[in-house]
């Protein structure tokens, strides 16, 4: 799915955003879920020591007074290099060695080599909280003091609940194990009690008298929001006639929501939830304090009190080489599998085969075919567990010859505009023109700046296929 906000903000500047009023079906109780005897493994904290985020692979990143360090659902620690001068306001993490942070207003991307800065355009400057991946279309979303603005086609859009307005005082940006929305979902945000959600065509608002926290998103159970002691379910594409369903939990006020693409827990005193499809209550002994849970794509959540954090749950599959929600520009990558036992890994439910690795556990995967333009669905099956995950190729088999000329010789070709003849504009009549100057024309196209004189037959589509073709690496 490509986000397109041209036709989103057409649609605002003809009639605004819906608030959409919320109604209750009858609540479910969970009074007698299957009890779940998960392993747990606890860690201390140093003084002020804080959470920021967890990777996919379960890897907590921590704020201290020493700096950044991580800690690995194995127990493992690893001090981060990057030294960066500031408070990190809002990080994403990929891997145990490798995020993106906003420290002090400032993007960056924490590498093992040090930290590199993230050039922003004049406008989406001065994050305070962002999601995915700010260097690259598809998923990324920032806040700054001017508003709220969503990446998409090669630029930043602001966006609004009608023409000419901005939402300010965002609050959160909802997640799906680092990505703004899963595959097919949209944008979901807000501020004290507001809750927006936005996708590629339309925009929905929600005020929840009773809400208590943010909203969170996966794959499996649609959108969740706590609300005191009951989490209002509704599909993930928002419920569009405002209907809820509220979950109740009888064993107190819920405390924190934690959630990745295809498993939700839920913190109620100190009593800790699992859902994915069915409920579950884990046996374990919380840190003291627990406030918060950070759940990650393996399988697993950390709880973090006043000076502990404890990991929950195996991670019997660990991947590296791939990540959820990910944006692939190649047809193939390099996978290693870290589990017990013969692995097999499926694209879309095809198998592939993989050879044993150097190592007791791990299985190489190495050019494994990605498939073609669009969203896959990867899955990892093991005698320890299973796991999957989406990705997403870019539209690589998008070409100048097949698709792009054709729209430059009916749109552009014209003396007066771009054509070879052309005295007083550029000629574009060519791949290398193209190729040399795609940045420019992407933001011309995007902008509607270009073509200047666009007819009735100028429309989305082909400034989605002049898109796609340079985000796919500009195929001849």
């Amino acid at each position: 799915m490509r986000i397109r906000l041209l036709p989103l903000l057409l649609a605002l500047a003809c009639g605004g955003a819906p608030e959409v009023p919320t109604t209750r079906v009858e609540a479910v109780t969970v009074a007698e879920p299957t009890l779940l005897v998960p392993s747990l493994r606890c860690e201390d904290l140093t003084p002020g020591e804080r959470p920021l985020a967890v990777s996919p692979e379960g890897d907590l990143w921590l704020a201290g007074a020493e700096g950044l360090r991580t800690l690995g659902t194995n127990g493992e620690m690893h001090p981060i290099a990057a030294e960066l001068e500031g408070e990190v306001e809002s990080l994403v993490a990929w891997s145990d060695q490798v995020a993106t942070a906003v420290v002090d207003g400032q993007a960056w991307r924490i590498e093992p080599e040090g930290a590199r800065y993230l050039f922003l355009p004049e406008g989406v400057r001065q994050p305070s909280l962002f999601c995915g991946d700010l260097e690259r279309d598809g998923q990324a979303a920032l806040v700054n003091a001017e508003g709220i603005y969503e990446r998409a086609a090669g630029q930043w859009w602001a966006l609004g609940p009608d023409e000419g307005e901005r939402f300010e005082d965002v609050e959160w940006l909802a997640t799906v194990d680092g990505a703004c929305a899963a595959p097919g979902g949209g944008l979901w945000f807000g501020e004290d009690r507001q809750y927006v959600r936005v996708d590629a065509s339309s925009m929905a608002i929600f005020h929840i008298a009773e809400a208590t926290g943010p909203a969170v998103v996966g794959e499996v159970f649609g959108v969740a929001i706590p609300a005191r002691d009951q989490l209002l379910f509704a599909r993930e594409r928002g419920p569009d006639d405002g209907e809820w369903t509220p979950v109740t939990f009888a064993k107190g006020v819920i405390e924190s929501v934690g959630a990745s693409a295809n498993v939700l827990w839920v913190l109620v005193g100190n009593h800790l939830y699992r859902y994915d499809g069915e409920w579950g209550e884990a046996d374990v002994i919380l840190p003291s304090g627990a406030d918060r849970l950070l759940a990650h794509a393996a399988g697993g959540v950390w709880a973090v009190g006043d000076d502990q954090a404890c990991h929950i749950g195996e991670a019997p599959v660990r991947l590296r080489g791939i990540r959820p929600m990910e944006h692939f520009l190649t047809q193939t990558t390099d996978v290693v599998v870290e589990s017990a036992g013969e692995v097999v890994l499926a694209v879309d439910g095809e198998p592939t085969t993989g050879v044993a690795g150097d190592e007791p556990g791990l299985w190489v995967f190495s050019q494994l075919p990605l498939g073609g333009p669009g969203w896959h669905e990867l899955t990892v099956t093991s005698d320890a567990g299973s796991r999957r995950l989406s990705y997403r190729v870019m539209a690589g088999d998008v070409s100048w010859e097949i698709d792009v000329q054709p729209i430059y010789e009916d749109h552009c070709a014209s003396s007066s505009c771009h054509g070879s003849d052309s005295e007083d504009t550029v000629d574009l009549s060519t791949y290398d023109a193209w190729f040399d100057r795609a940045i420019d024309i992407q933001n011309a196209v995007v902008t509607g700046r270009m073509p200047r004189d666009a007819g009735d037959e100028w429309n989305g589509d082909l400034v989605a296929t002049i898109v796609d073709w340079i985000d796919g690496g500009m195929q001849p």
